[in-house]
């Protein structure tokens, strides 16, 4: 089975189970031209389970032929799809691959059910492979069974050539569920938390992505799973993965200058579901396939398009009874258009006339005709120019310039809409012409764009994004500030995928995420440093803009580079007072882990630059995300049966998904949750009672009697921070 079932989705909405099952065919919503138009004019193929009172087996429907059919072989009582997971549609659309519970590869032709062949080893996810490098043969990549131990970190990662049955192990040690890039360039792992592995560059292990790792100590700490490699070529390769609590879905697309997958885009579950899951790219770069799931269990198969994003207009509703694991193949007999990226935004500080130049590739994904000749059917206005198309084939591309000269603030918003079509083709482009968004924000000097304390002008001069509260580096986005492609973004590549989870959190949650110590405006030094300068208006800047963020067990601290011979790094706990520094560090090193911070304990840190041997300039004051339980904690507390106590705990987080759990061995082991909400206040708990739904939470469902040794323990998983803090002490429940 594909490494699906991330857990602790279920814990905080509180599903009790898969789902119900539904006897008879299973019921299609949207009518064939419906999903005709979703796709842009293209036909597809879909597949999925479903259960029909006779067993839960590969179920498929054609955009040709709209009338769903089980996959199988003659009407057997069996389906020899029967415990299929993950069916995975084949390249040329004629067979599906798929694993049972057991660790049986099968592959079945989908036109009749027919059994082509049972691989004689066994694995899970298994995932078609054309090797484009190997005379194109084909290949399933999975997971071997016996290797396996249950978490990423186990289980080879193995390609399997059809032919002739040789193997070839890409990933030694560990599992992946999201398969290969389509050239064989990336392989994807999104269990625990996200991995790829480049093939291509030499690199190995991309380790920018352990920032997504958590270190479970069970079920319910799982970041991250239901991974998905991009069907595109590069430069545009993209993995798609479920963050918990399962609210969205997040696509990231490989930053070539920084040299790891960074955030593109995010899918908002669609009302009124509770959660995500399952999700599949399909055959195609603009559309997905996943299943929206409700509090009692029930599971629908939607279709999503990576163009319009999370937003109605981007999502179908396919089934309307219990669905899970679905695939889709779009198919079309005429070539399709597909813009990468779909939209372009620059900015520009107010007064400032650099233009900028950005490129925009185009491609033919259908595999049916040629684009013919690219063109561009749009009148520019007089701040934008597109370029002229180059290319031929399915091959193209075209600049987007832009010019702020005369622009202002007040007289935007600056859009416009560039219509891209292909001509002189027999098989004129389906959907098209295809439109690309193009913004250009000016930005007034003295504002706040993204509403970080940090003035507009000071980060274009500090080299940072003025449309980004977490300071990813910009390339080429505006002003003077960003990178070049190649050119290194240190120190802020090191925590860009840290920006992009904060600004993840931030996006599918609508609320403010609390990110300490806000960058602030450098001065202009003399030699003889200072610890702070009047910034001429009225505040203070400082020698280092720093930054932090914390990440479960790490805290990251990030700062502008100012004349050091060394830096000097300093800690305090809990209002406590300043010690001696807690590190130094080079003056070459502009970033540091913390990695010695504990639950349950607010931590405070600035920088000093260090010249000759005395402490010089200093940064600003910054604060780590923390939580810490207050009651019950020190142990005397001894509390009745079905009598309300308040669990409070202190955080500096506006707002969290906050989830309770209750142990009643000393915090060996925590099992039933006692609270799931957004409130961060505290809870009224009836004591030895749990959560019973979303609705009538801990009123009826009485989980222990008399015990000496109770702990509780809350964490919050909305956000990138992944905090959370159990009772120091064993309390009394009698």
């Amino acid at each position: 089975m594909r490494l699906r079932t991330c857990g602790i989705a279920a814990v905080v909405l509180a599903v009790a189970g898969a789902g119900v099952a539904r006897a008879g065919a299973p019921g299609i919503i949207p009518s064939a031209n419906d999903v005709r138009s979703f796709l842009g004019g293209q036909e597809a193929l879909i597949v999925w389970l479903h259960d029909d009172g006779t067993d839960q087996s590969v179920w498929k429907i054609s955009t040709t032929s709209w009338t769903p059919s089980k996959v199988d072989d003659g009407g057997a009582v069996t389906s020899t799809t029967a415990g299929a997971r993950s069916p995975l549609i084949s390249p040329d659309g004629t067979r599906v691959v798929f694993a049972t519970a057991s660790g049986t590869m099968k592959i079945v032709q989908l036109s009749d059910g027919a059994l082509l062949s049972v691989l004689p080893v066994q694995g899970w996810a298994p995932h078609w492979y054309i090797d484009t490098a190997d005379s194109n043969e084909e290949c399933i990549v999975y997971i071997t069974k016996d290797d396996w131990n249950g978490t990423s970190d186990g289980g080879n990662t193995v390609k399997r050539r059809l032919s002739d049955g040789l193997t070839t192990t890409l990933w030694a040690g560990r599992a992946m569920d999201a398969g290969l890039t389509r050239d064989g360039r990336f392989l994807g792992e999104a269990y625990y938390y996200n991995y790829t592995v480049d093939f291509g560059s030499g690199v190995g292990v991309i380790d920018n992505w352990d920032w997504y790792k958590i270190g479970a100590t069970n079920s319910n700490e799982y970041r991250t799973c239901n991974g998905s490699m991009s069907p595109e070529l590069g430069p545009y390769w993209r993995m798609m993965s479920l963050t918990l609590p399962h609210s969205h879905f997040a696509i990231y697309r490989y930053d070539a200058a920084k040299g790891r997958f960074a955030l593109e885009v995010e899918h908002l579950r669609p009302d009124p579901w509770g959660e995500w899951d399952e999700t599949e790219w399909s055959n195609h770069p603009d559309f997905v396939t996943a299943i929206a799931c409700n509090i009692g269990g029930d599971q629908y198969v939607y279709l999503a398009s990576t163009v319009n994003g999370g937003v109605p207009a981007g999502q179908l509703r396919l089934t309307n009874t219990d669905s899970s694991f679905p695939h889709m193949r779009v198919t079309s007999s005429q070539a399709y258009l597909l813009l990468q990226p779909a939209s372009l935004v620059f900015w520009a500080i107010e007064g400032d006339d650099q233009t900028q130049e950005k490129k925009v590739d185009v491609s033919n994904t259908s595999g049916a005709g040629a684009l013919g000749t690219v063109a561009i059917e749009s009148t520019d206005p007089a701040w934008l120019t597109t370029g002229t198309p180059n290319g031929s084939g399915d091959t193209w591309d075209f600049t987007v310039t832009v010019d702020p000269t005369g622009l202002t603030a007040a007289g935007g918003p600056y859009t416009f809409p560039v219509e891209v079509s292909a001509t002189g083709s027999s098989n004129a482009p389906a959907g098209t012409p295809r439109t690309l968004s193009v913004e250009l924000k000016i930005l007034d000097p003295a504002g706040d764009e993204d509403g970080d304390g940090q003035s507009n002008e000071a980060e274009e001069a500090n080299g940072t994004d003025p449309l980004d509260r977490f300071h990813i580096a910009s390339s080429g986005g505006g002003g003077g500030g960003g990178c070049v492609a190649g050119e290194s973004s240190s120190p802020l590549a090191l925590i860009a995928v840290v920006g992009a989870l904060a600004a993840l959190a931030l996006a599918y949650r609508s609320r403010a995420v609390r990110k300490a110590g806000v960058t602030v405006a450098a001065c202009v030094l003399a030699a003889s440093l200072v610890a702070g300068c009047d910034d001429g208006g009225g505040g203070t800047s400082y020698a280092m803009a720093l930054s932090i963020f914390r990440f479960g067990s790490t805290v990251t601290l990030d700062w502008t580079a100012t004349t050091a011979d060394s830096y000097n790094i300093y800690r305090r706990e809990d209002d406590g007072a300043w010690g001696a520094p807690l590190v130094n560090v080079t003056s070459a090193t502009l970033t540091y882990d913390d990695t010695t911070v504990t639950t349950g304990v607010k931590y405070d840190y600035y920088i000093a630059a260090v010249v000759g041997a005395s402490d010089g300039g200093v940064s600003n004051t910054v604060t780590a995300d923390y939580v810490k339980i207050t009651s019950p904690d020190d142990g005397t507390e001894d509390w009745a049966i079905g009598s309300y106590h308040a669990i409070t705990w202190e955080t500096n987080l506006a707002a969290g998904d906050w989830v309770l759990w209750v142990s009643t061995d000393g915090g060996a082991t925590y099992g039933d949750v006692i609270y799931a909400s957004e409130a961060s206040s505290g809870w009224q708990w009836r004591v030895g009672y749990k959560i019973d739904g979303a609705t009538t939470p801990n009123t009826t469902q009485f989980i222990f009697g008399s015990e000496p040794d109770v702990r509780v323990k809350v964490g919050d998983y909305s956000g990138a921070a992944h905090l959370e803090d159990e009772s120091d002490n064993d309390f009394t429940v009698q």
